[in-house]
Protein backbone atom coordinates (compact mmCIF):
# COMPACT_ATOMS: atom_id res chain seq x y z
CA UNK A 1 0.00 0.00 0.00
CA UNK A 2 1.65 3.32 -1.09
CA UNK A 3 2.52 5.32 1.97
CA UNK A 4 4.67 8.35 2.85
CA UNK A 5 5.55 9.64 6.30
CA UNK A 6 7.08 13.09 6.81
CA UNK A 7 8.13 15.20 9.72
CA UNK A 8 5.16 17.52 10.10
CA UNK A 9 7.23 20.70 9.93
CA UNK A 10 8.92 19.51 6.73
CA UNK A 11 5.68 18.74 4.90
CA UNK A 12 4.04 21.91 6.19
CA UNK A 13 6.88 24.05 4.80
CA UNK A 14 7.09 22.42 1.37
CA UNK A 15 3.35 22.20 0.79
CA UNK A 16 2.99 25.85 1.80
CA UNK A 17 5.53 26.90 -0.81
CA UNK A 18 4.03 24.70 -3.52
CA UNK A 19 0.55 26.07 -2.78
CA UNK A 20 1.86 29.58 -3.50
CA UNK A 21 2.52 28.46 -7.08
CA UNK A 22 -0.47 26.21 -7.72
CA UNK A 23 -3.35 28.01 -9.50
CA UNK A 24 -6.54 28.45 -7.50
CA UNK A 25 -8.70 30.59 -9.82
CA UNK A 26 -10.65 29.36 -12.82
CA UNK A 27 -8.78 29.64 -16.08
CA UNK A 28 -6.38 27.78 -18.37
CA UNK A 29 -3.73 27.25 -15.67
CA UNK A 30 -6.31 25.89 -13.21
CA UNK A 31 -7.82 23.57 -15.81
CA UNK A 32 -4.44 22.10 -16.77
CA UNK A 33 -2.36 22.32 -13.60
CA UNK A 34 -4.45 22.71 -10.46
CA UNK A 35 -3.24 20.91 -7.38
CA UNK A 36 0.02 19.68 -5.88
CA UNK A 37 1.72 16.64 -7.39
CA UNK A 38 3.62 14.18 -5.16
CA UNK A 39 5.68 11.41 -6.75
CA UNK A 40 8.51 9.02 -6.03
CA UNK A 41 11.64 8.82 -8.18
CA UNK A 42 13.92 6.07 -6.93
CA UNK A 43 14.49 6.77 -3.25
CA UNK A 44 13.35 10.41 -3.55
CA UNK A 45 10.00 12.05 -3.04
CA UNK A 46 9.35 15.07 -5.24
CA UNK A 47 6.64 17.68 -4.72
CA UNK A 48 5.67 19.84 -7.70
CA UNK A 49 3.34 22.71 -8.55
CA UNK A 50 2.97 24.95 -11.58
CA UNK A 51 0.79 27.74 -12.91
CA UNK A 52 2.26 27.20 -16.42
CA UNK A 53 4.55 30.21 -15.95
CA UNK A 54 6.44 29.05 -12.87
CA UNK A 55 7.43 25.41 -12.35
CA UNK A 56 8.32 24.51 -8.78
CA UNK A 57 9.97 21.24 -7.72
CA UNK A 58 11.40 20.25 -4.35
CA UNK A 59 12.95 17.00 -3.18
CA UNK A 60 11.59 16.21 0.28
CA UNK A 61 13.07 14.06 3.06
CA UNK A 62 10.80 11.34 4.41
CA UNK A 63 10.64 9.33 7.62
CA UNK A 64 9.13 6.33 5.81
CA UNK A 65 8.41 5.61 2.15
CA UNK A 66 6.51 2.78 0.48
CA UNK A 67 6.02 3.40 -3.20
CA UNK A 68 5.57 3.96 -5.93
CA UNK A 69 3.53 7.12 -5.43
CA UNK A 70 1.84 9.36 -7.99
CA UNK A 71 -0.64 11.59 -6.22
CA UNK A 72 -2.29 14.82 -7.29
CA UNK A 73 -4.13 16.54 -4.45
CA UNK A 74 -5.99 19.81 -4.01
CA UNK A 75 -3.52 22.57 -3.09
CA UNK A 76 -6.13 24.43 -1.05
CA UNK A 77 -7.13 21.39 0.97
CA UNK A 78 -3.65 19.94 1.48
CA UNK A 79 -2.06 23.27 2.44
CA UNK A 80 -5.07 24.21 4.54
CA UNK A 81 -4.78 21.04 6.63
CA UNK A 82 -0.99 20.83 6.94
CA UNK A 83 -0.67 24.50 7.89
CA UNK A 84 -2.77 23.84 11.00
CA UNK A 85 -1.06 20.67 12.20
CA UNK A 86 0.99 20.83 15.38
CA UNK A 87 4.74 20.77 14.79
CA UNK A 88 7.58 19.86 17.10
CA UNK A 89 10.13 17.17 17.87
CA UNK A 90 8.81 13.75 16.88
CA UNK A 91 5.66 15.11 15.22
CA UNK A 92 4.92 13.31 11.94
CA UNK A 93 2.20 13.15 9.33
CA UNK A 94 1.43 10.10 7.20
CA UNK A 95 -0.20 9.92 3.77
CA UNK A 96 -1.55 6.51 2.75
CA UNK A 97 -3.27 5.66 -0.53
CA UNK A 98 -6.39 3.50 -0.50
CA UNK A 99 -7.99 3.23 -3.94
CA UNK A 100 -8.46 6.83 -5.13
CA UNK A 101 -8.28 8.29 -1.62
CA UNK A 102 -5.21 9.51 0.28
CA UNK A 103 -5.66 9.24 4.03
CA UNK A 104 -3.79 11.91 6.02
CA UNK A 105 -3.09 11.16 9.69
CA UNK A 106 -1.25 13.19 12.32
CA UNK A 107 -1.79 12.76 16.06
CA UNK A 108 -5.57 12.55 16.35
CA UNK A 109 -6.25 14.32 13.06
CA UNK A 110 -7.50 12.16 10.19
CA UNK A 111 -8.61 13.36 6.77
CA UNK A 112 -9.54 11.68 3.52
CA UNK A 113 -8.33 13.51 0.40
CA UNK A 114 -9.80 12.55 -2.94
CA UNK A 115 -7.11 12.25 -5.60
CA UNK A 116 -7.27 14.34 -8.75
CA UNK A 117 -6.43 12.85 -12.14
CA UNK A 118 -2.62 12.81 -12.25
CA UNK A 119 -2.30 11.56 -15.82
CA UNK A 120 -2.49 15.00 -17.43
CA UNK A 121 -0.55 17.05 -14.86
CA UNK A 122 2.11 18.94 -16.88
CA UNK A 123 5.39 16.96 -16.85
CA UNK A 124 8.88 18.47 -16.63
CA UNK A 125 12.31 17.12 -15.80
CA UNK A 126 14.76 18.31 -13.15
CA UNK A 127 17.63 20.34 -14.61
CA UNK A 128 21.36 19.88 -14.11
CA UNK A 129 22.50 22.08 -11.18
CA UNK A 130 26.02 22.23 -12.63
CA UNK A 131 24.70 24.46 -15.44
CA UNK A 132 23.86 27.23 -12.95
CA UNK A 133 26.05 29.88 -11.32
CA UNK A 134 25.61 31.41 -7.88
CA UNK A 135 24.70 35.12 -7.82
CA UNK A 136 25.10 36.75 -4.38
CA UNK A 137 22.02 38.48 -2.99
CA UNK A 138 20.05 37.87 -6.19
CA UNK A 139 16.88 36.78 -4.44
CA UNK A 140 16.77 39.78 -2.13
CA UNK A 141 17.32 42.13 -5.05
CA UNK A 142 14.40 40.68 -6.99
CA UNK A 143 12.19 40.98 -3.93
CA UNK A 144 13.05 44.68 -3.61
CA UNK A 145 11.62 45.54 -7.05
CA UNK A 146 8.90 43.04 -7.91
CA UNK A 147 6.26 45.02 -5.96
CA UNK A 148 6.28 47.57 -8.82
CA UNK A 149 5.31 45.07 -11.52
CA UNK A 150 1.84 45.14 -13.05
CA UNK A 151 -0.43 43.16 -10.74
CA UNK A 152 -2.34 41.73 -13.71
CA UNK A 153 0.63 39.49 -14.37
CA UNK A 154 0.36 40.11 -18.11
CA UNK A 155 3.66 40.31 -20.04
CA UNK A 156 5.84 42.20 -20.25
CA UNK A 157 5.00 44.64 -17.41
CA UNK A 158 3.76 41.79 -15.23
CA UNK A 159 7.35 40.64 -15.03
CA UNK A 160 10.75 41.53 -13.62
CA UNK A 161 13.34 42.65 -16.17
CA UNK A 162 16.93 41.44 -15.69
CA UNK A 163 19.77 42.56 -17.98
CA UNK A 164 22.81 41.25 -16.09
CA UNK A 165 23.61 44.62 -14.50
CA UNK A 166 20.33 45.69 -12.93
CA UNK A 167 16.85 44.42 -12.11
CA UNK A 168 13.82 46.58 -12.79
CA UNK A 169 10.03 46.43 -12.74
CA UNK A 170 7.23 48.89 -13.47
CA UNK A 171 3.52 49.21 -14.18
CA UNK A 172 4.05 52.73 -15.66
CA UNK A 173 2.79 54.39 -12.46
CA UNK A 174 5.53 53.10 -10.17
CA UNK A 175 9.00 51.86 -10.95
CA UNK A 176 11.76 50.18 -8.94
CA UNK A 177 15.36 49.52 -9.91
CA UNK A 178 18.35 47.91 -8.16
CA UNK A 179 21.87 47.08 -9.34
CA UNK A 180 22.65 43.38 -9.60
CA UNK A 181 25.58 41.92 -11.49
CA UNK A 182 24.47 38.53 -12.77
CA UNK A 183 26.85 37.03 -15.34
CA UNK A 184 24.61 34.02 -16.09
CA UNK A 185 22.07 36.47 -17.57
CA UNK A 186 23.93 36.90 -20.87
CA UNK A 187 20.96 38.60 -22.54
CA UNK A 188 18.15 40.84 -21.23
CA UNK A 189 15.19 38.75 -20.07
CA UNK A 190 11.82 39.36 -18.44
CA UNK A 191 10.39 36.72 -16.13
CA UNK A 192 7.15 36.51 -14.07
CA UNK A 193 7.29 38.77 -11.03
CA UNK A 194 6.24 36.00 -8.63
CA UNK A 195 9.20 33.68 -9.14
CA UNK A 196 10.27 33.92 -5.51
CA UNK A 197 6.86 33.47 -3.90
CA UNK A 198 7.55 29.78 -3.17
CA UNK A 199 10.82 30.53 -1.38
CA UNK A 200 10.02 33.86 0.24
CA UNK A 201 11.76 32.84 3.47
CA UNK A 202 14.96 31.76 1.74
CA UNK A 203 15.87 34.87 -0.21
CA UNK A 204 19.56 35.57 -0.66
CA UNK A 205 22.25 33.94 -2.77
CA UNK A 206 20.62 32.02 -5.63
CA UNK A 207 22.06 29.81 -8.36
CA UNK A 208 20.61 30.87 -11.72
CA UNK A 209 20.88 30.11 -15.42
CA UNK A 210 19.07 30.26 -18.75
CA UNK A 211 17.90 27.24 -20.76
CA UNK A 212 16.24 28.05 -24.07
CA UNK A 213 13.07 29.98 -23.16
CA UNK A 214 13.20 29.31 -19.41
CA UNK A 215 14.94 30.96 -16.46
CA UNK A 216 16.36 28.43 -13.99
CA UNK A 217 16.79 29.01 -10.25
CA UNK A 218 18.02 26.98 -7.30
CA UNK A 219 17.64 28.78 -3.95
CA UNK A 220 18.95 25.65 -2.19
CA UNK A 221 20.17 22.17 -3.08
CA UNK A 222 16.69 20.61 -2.89
CA UNK A 223 14.59 23.21 -4.71
CA UNK A 224 14.39 23.91 -8.43
CA UNK A 225 12.29 26.58 -10.11
CA UNK A 226 11.73 27.07 -13.82
CA UNK A 227 10.19 30.35 -14.94
CA UNK A 228 8.96 31.19 -18.40
CA UNK A 229 10.85 33.98 -20.17
CA UNK A 230 8.43 36.42 -21.77
CA UNK A 231 8.86 36.78 -25.52
CA UNK A 232 7.53 40.35 -25.60
CA UNK A 233 10.17 43.15 -25.46
CA UNK A 234 10.40 45.17 -22.27
CA UNK A 235 9.89 48.95 -22.77
CA UNK A 236 12.88 51.28 -22.84
CA UNK A 237 12.76 53.08 -19.49
CA UNK A 238 15.81 55.33 -19.83
CA UNK A 239 13.68 58.50 -19.92
CA UNK A 240 11.65 57.35 -16.93
CA UNK A 241 14.74 57.02 -14.73
CA UNK A 242 14.83 60.72 -13.94
CA UNK A 243 17.46 61.78 -11.41
CA UNK A 244 17.54 65.57 -11.85
CA UNK A 245 14.98 66.55 -9.21
CA UNK A 246 15.99 69.92 -7.72
CA UNK A 247 14.57 69.26 -4.22
CA UNK A 248 15.08 66.50 -1.69
CA UNK A 249 14.47 65.64 1.94
CA UNK A 250 16.04 63.01 4.21
CA UNK A 251 13.73 60.97 6.42
CA UNK A 252 13.69 58.05 8.78
CA UNK A 253 12.10 55.22 6.80
CA UNK A 254 9.96 53.96 9.67
CA UNK A 255 8.70 57.43 10.56
CA UNK A 256 7.34 57.90 7.05
CA UNK A 257 5.83 54.40 6.95
CA UNK A 258 4.07 55.00 10.27
CA UNK A 259 2.58 58.24 8.98
CA UNK A 260 1.38 56.67 5.72
CA UNK A 261 -0.11 53.63 7.51
CA UNK A 262 -2.01 55.85 9.93
CA UNK A 263 -3.41 57.97 7.12
CA UNK A 264 -4.49 54.88 5.18
CA UNK A 265 -7.04 54.09 7.90
CA UNK A 266 -9.23 56.73 6.24
CA UNK A 267 -8.84 55.15 2.80
CA UNK A 268 -9.93 51.61 3.57
CA UNK A 269 -13.32 51.98 1.86
CA UNK A 270 -11.88 53.46 -1.34
CA UNK A 271 -10.78 51.20 -4.19
CA UNK A 272 -8.02 53.66 -5.14
CA UNK A 273 -7.60 56.04 -2.18
CA UNK A 274 -5.87 59.41 -2.49
CA UNK A 275 -3.38 60.79 0.02
CA UNK A 276 -2.52 64.49 -0.19
CA UNK A 277 1.08 65.20 0.79
CA UNK A 278 2.48 68.63 1.65
CA UNK A 279 6.18 69.48 1.23
CA UNK A 280 7.48 72.77 2.60
CA UNK A 281 7.97 75.07 5.59
CA UNK A 282 10.37 72.50 7.08
CA UNK A 283 7.60 69.93 7.26
CA UNK A 284 6.23 66.88 5.50
CA UNK A 285 2.50 66.44 6.10
CA UNK A 286 -0.23 64.10 4.88
CA UNK A 287 -4.00 64.39 4.74
CA UNK A 288 -6.61 61.75 3.94
CA UNK A 289 -10.35 62.31 3.92
CA UNK A 290 -13.45 60.17 3.90
CA UNK A 291 -16.70 61.91 3.04
CA UNK A 292 -18.61 59.80 5.56
CA UNK A 293 -16.04 59.18 8.28
CA UNK A 294 -14.02 62.41 8.46
CA UNK A 295 -10.36 63.13 7.85
CA UNK A 296 -6.90 62.64 9.32
CA UNK A 297 -3.78 64.76 9.08
CA UNK A 298 -0.27 64.12 10.35
CA UNK A 299 2.99 66.09 10.28
CA UNK A 300 6.69 65.28 10.35
CA UNK A 301 9.00 68.14 11.28
CA UNK A 302 12.17 68.20 9.17
CA UNK A 303 14.23 71.14 10.49
CA UNK A 304 16.47 72.74 7.88
CA UNK A 305 14.85 70.85 5.00
CA UNK A 306 12.07 71.78 2.57
CA UNK A 307 12.40 75.45 3.54
CA UNK A 308 10.40 76.55 0.49
CA UNK A 309 6.67 77.43 0.52
CA UNK A 310 4.35 74.42 0.67
CA UNK A 311 3.73 72.41 -2.47
CA UNK A 312 1.06 69.72 -2.70
CA UNK A 313 1.47 66.26 -4.27
CA UNK A 314 -1.28 63.64 -4.32
CA UNK A 315 -0.37 59.93 -4.15
CA UNK A 316 -2.04 56.58 -4.16
CA UNK A 317 -0.78 55.80 -0.65
CA UNK A 318 0.03 52.14 -1.18
CA UNK A 319 2.35 53.02 -4.08
CA UNK A 320 4.41 55.33 -1.91
CA UNK A 321 4.28 52.92 1.02
CA UNK A 322 5.56 50.00 -1.08
CA UNK A 323 8.36 52.10 -2.53
CA UNK A 324 9.53 53.11 0.93
CA UNK A 325 9.16 49.80 2.79
CA UNK A 326 11.27 47.93 0.22
CA UNK A 327 14.19 50.32 0.70
CA UNK A 328 17.07 48.47 2.41
CA UNK A 329 18.33 51.44 4.47
CA UNK A 330 16.81 52.93 7.61
CA UNK A 331 17.14 56.44 6.17
CA UNK A 332 15.80 57.41 2.77
CA UNK A 333 15.81 60.45 0.48
CA UNK A 334 12.68 61.74 -1.27
CA UNK A 335 13.55 63.68 -4.43
CA UNK A 336 10.88 65.96 -5.92
CA UNK A 337 10.34 69.20 -7.84
CA UNK A 338 8.46 71.81 -5.80
CA UNK A 339 7.60 73.73 -8.96
CA UNK A 340 6.33 70.68 -10.86
CA UNK A 341 4.23 68.66 -8.41
CA UNK A 342 2.88 66.51 -11.24
CA UNK A 343 6.33 65.05 -11.91
CA UNK A 344 7.36 61.66 -10.52
CA UNK A 345 8.95 61.48 -7.07
CA UNK A 346 12.13 59.44 -6.62
CA UNK A 347 12.97 57.45 -3.49
CA UNK A 348 16.64 56.72 -2.86
CA UNK A 349 16.71 53.84 -0.37
CA UNK A 350 20.44 53.10 -0.18
CA UNK A 351 22.57 50.26 -1.64
CA UNK A 352 21.57 51.40 -5.12
CA UNK A 353 17.83 50.92 -4.55
CA UNK A 354 15.72 53.52 -6.35
CA UNK A 355 11.98 53.82 -6.84
CA UNK A 356 9.88 56.30 -8.78
CA UNK A 357 6.22 56.98 -7.98
CA UNK A 358 3.88 58.97 -10.21
CA UNK A 359 1.61 61.45 -8.39
CA UNK A 360 -2.13 61.39 -8.92
CA UNK A 361 -3.52 63.80 -11.46
CA UNK A 362 -5.10 66.87 -9.91
CA UNK A 363 -8.87 67.00 -10.14
CA UNK A 364 -10.61 70.15 -11.40
CA UNK A 365 -11.82 70.72 -7.85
Amino acid sequence: MPRLVFETATLQDVVGKAANVAPTKAGEAFDKAAGIYLSTAGDEVQIRATDLKIYYLEVVDTVEMEGPVEWRLSSLILSGITSKLKIGTGKTVSLTQKDNIVILESDRTRAQLRMMNASYFPPWDPFDPDKLELVPDFGARVKQVEWAADTSGEPPLGGVHIDGQKIISTDRYRLACVPCKAEPVYKPITVPSGIFAPVIRNLGDVAIGIEENQFLLMPDHATQIRAAIYDLPYPNLDRALRRDHPDKIKLKKQSLLDMISLAMVFGMKERIPKMTTYFGKEQLAVLMSDQDEGQLGDILDIPGQATHPRTTIDFTPNNLKSAVENAPSEEIFLHYDKDKPGQQVRIDGGSGYEAWVMPRKKSKE
